[in-house]
């Protein structure tokens, strides 16, 4: 699967704001946004006062693939949506000794034959492969 923006393998795609606007816009499920010539980020939202109307609220530009903390909030929106909670298993990090960090949405080793990875990434820190494993994860639903 190739970066629709640039045209790099997901599983090579180095941390940059490019994976970072596709990890907003595919996994977080943010718009892009023009104000007054700036491009930012926004999300859809209700407004009473004009119900026909498509609003939406500001959303900060997060660097995803470097800061763990904009990383975790990834995690916390693919729970939300339940695709990593296949079959009762949950997201799996592991430091291998290749200097590589894997994320996957299961442990690659249990022995349970349906709690097999469908989907996993690795990369030399923890927010790219989270960026990179959730990239895989919302292309597949």
């Amino acid at each position: 699967m190739k970066c629709p923006i640039c045209g790099i393998s997901i599983l090579e795609h180095p941390a940059n704001e490019c994976l970072n606007a596709w990890v907003a816009e595919k996994v977080m499920g943010y718009m892009r946004l023009h104000f007054f010539g700036k491009d930012s980020w926004g999300e859809r939202s209700y407004d009473d006062k004009f119900p026909s109307c498509d609003c939406f609220t500001q959303v900060p530009s997060l660097d995803y693939s470097v800061d763990i903390a904009a990383a975790w909030k990834v995690v916390e929106r693919i729970k939300e949506r339940n695709w990593w909670n296949d079959y009762g298993c949950d997201i799996f990090i592991e430091y291998w000794d290749t200097d590589e960090w894997l994320v996957c949405n299961r442990n690659f080793f249990s022995r349970k034959d349906d709690c097999l990875p469908t989907f996993f990434a690795t990369a030399p820190t923890v927010p790219l492969a989270i960026c990179r494993a959730a990239i895989l994860a919302a292309m597949s639903k």
